[in-house]
């Protein structure tokens, strides 16, 4: 199965300097204006650590009948669950799981801290999150070569694990990072091409 992309990307000069000099662009670290839309979404001021309502708290419209509609990826919770639920498909992928194991991927350490990574992005939650993308794969990409099929695999089991339980504004938004980061790293720090022609 592919995964759809957006068709639309722009990425200013400024953005490839500086991942060639090891920084992330802002829009990975959620520094765009646009990438904090959680007001916007209904938020409360906690950033989205509740419901918007006590209807989208039971899970009932108005009425309250049961809807069957996937929810938003608008909670800690819901980031959370996407987080554990993509790295449990990755460590039993064919594909991913090697690049993974050869790395030593301390799973304790790792999974808290994507789970605060993606909190801040999509929720614009301040998080703790302290990191740099670009470096700590420059660094993996040094143990493991990282090709396009890797590329592929990730984007791909990224996007299944958030179609299958979420959609909305939040959970595109999900998609379209992830699909700009891997972008920006296939480009600048594995140096292969991606999307592939296949992808």
């Amino acid at each position: 199965m592919t995964a759809t992309r957006a068709t639309t990307s722009t990425t200013p000069s400024s953005t490839a300097e500086r991942a060639d000099e090891g920084g992330d662009p802002p829009c990975w670290d959620g520094l765009v204006a646009d990438h904090r839309d959680a007001d916007a979404a209904g938020c409360p001021a906690d950033g989205c650590a509740a419901p918007a309502s006590p209807a989208a708290a039971a899970g009932t419209v108005a009425n309250s009948e049961v809807t069957d509609e996937l929810p938003d990826l608008d909670t800690p919770t819901r980031v959370h669950d996407l987080v554990i639920a993509f790295y449990r498909e990755i460590v039993f992928d064919p594909v991913l799981a090697p690049v993974f194991e050869d790395a030593e991927v301390d799973w304790s350490l790792h999974i808290p801290h994507l789970i605060d990574y993606w909190c801040k992005i999509l929720l614009g939650a301040t998080t703790g999150y302290t990191g740099n993308t670009t470096r700590s794969h420059r660094a993996l990409h040094q143990v493991v070569p990282i090709d396009a099929t890797h590329c592929e695999r990730w984007f791909t089991l990224w996007v299944t694990s958030i179609d299958t339980r979420w959609a909305g504004p939040t959970a595109d938004h999900a998609k379209r990072h992830a699909e700009a980061i891997m972008a920006g790293l296939a480009k600048h720090v594995f140096d292969v091409p991606w999307p592939t022609a296949a992808g």
